[in-house]
């Protein structure tokens, strides 16, 4: 799903106009320093991990679509959806031990300006991508370290034996183990999800091809 007339990337110089704003000196990075600076925030990590997902995979959407029905899709035309976990958050006080890993969201209804939501909710991408902070200590916890971080992979087919919108960490470990795309570092990663990508590519012009 397209979002019609889709917002233009920004550079971070835009500022506050207009008569009202003539003694202002805030630009849209002034916002961004002051609402994402905490990567760690359990909705904002969210959004990190697409970005970072993206990132590793050469894949660069002007912005990203808030209401899209996939995060991601690849130059082959995979959708690729990235779900995000980590074992520190925001609201974890001292001596709090280490959240429970768990991935949510797999299924959800899809949206569009012509009907609105969908009545049911579905597996609406070809890849998921499960990333895992790994750092359990708060003061080493660190979003940009791409060594505290490990990916899993589970193509849609396998994910929908599962049927379920959540899923614990042990049993998604399951999957991505039987596709040999578990507990991966980002190296490894981005060579395992391209080979993915390619291959489901390669069966969807095969199928269509008859």
């Amino acid at each position: 799903m397209t979002v019609t007339n889709a917002p233009k990337r920004m550079v971070g110089s835009e500022s506050l106009g207009g008569t009202d704003a003539e003694k202002l000196d805030a630009s849209v990075l002034d916002f961004w320093q002051w609402a994402f600076s905490d990567l760690c925030a359990n909705n904002l990590r969210g959004v990190f991990a697409e970005w970072l997902v993206a990132t590793l995979l050469g894949i660069v959407p002007p912005v990203r679509e808030s209401w899209a029905e996939y995060d991601l899709r690849a130059t082959e035309g995979v959708r690729v959806e990235v779900k995000s976990a980590a074992y520190v958050q925001t609201w974890m006080k001292k001596g709090d031990p280490p959240t429970r890993i768990s991935f949510g969201g797999l299924r959800s209804t899809t949206w569009s300006v012509e009907t609105g939501h969908a009545t049911e909710p579905s597996y609406n991408s070809d890849l998921y991508v499960f990333t895992l902070q790994v750092e359990k200590s708060r003061e080493r916890w660190n979003a940009m370290d791409l060594a505290q971080w490990r990916f899993y992979i589970v193509p849609c087919e396998t994910l929908a034996r599962y049927g379920a919108r959540t899923i614990s960490l042990a049993t998604m470990r399951g999957f991505a183990e039987e596709v040999n795309a578990a507990h991966l570092t980002a190296r490894e990663f981005k060579k395992r999800a391209e080979q993915m990508i390619a291959e489901i590519s390669y069966g969807s012009a095969a199928h269509r091809n008859g």
